[in-house]
């Protein structure tokens, strides 16, 4: 995925704090959601299994996208703040990805 690509992604997925604009269904396509998920999973791939990171550690967000969002917009972005996440954060929202 090149590098003008990941960056209109992003711009895609953070149009989502737009609060007149809530539905990825009218921002993105699946293909581009798709082709980030492989992207992502080359990055995790390629990261070690254990790691030392200090505080935010959040728990289950279960799929909440504006959730997520919150988070970020309250605690920094990546890559400039490193995050873990708890728990089976998919499946169980409004906006499910599964």
């Amino acid at each position: 995925m090149s590098k003008r690509k990941i960056a209109h992604l992003v711009d895609v997925l953070l149009a989502v704090n737009d609060v007149s604009n809530t539905s990825l269904t009218y921002t993105t396509t699946e293909d581009l959601i798709c082709e980030a998920a492989e992207e992502c999973l080359q990055v995790l791939l390629e990261q070690d299994t254990m790691l030392e990171i200090e505080a935010p550690v959040c728990g289950d967000i279960h799929d909440q996208y504006p959730d997520l969002l919150r988070i970020f917009n309250q605690c920094g972005y990546p890559p400039d703040r490193p995050y873990l996440f708890l728990g089976d954060y998919v499946d169980r929202a409004m906006y499910p990805t599964l």
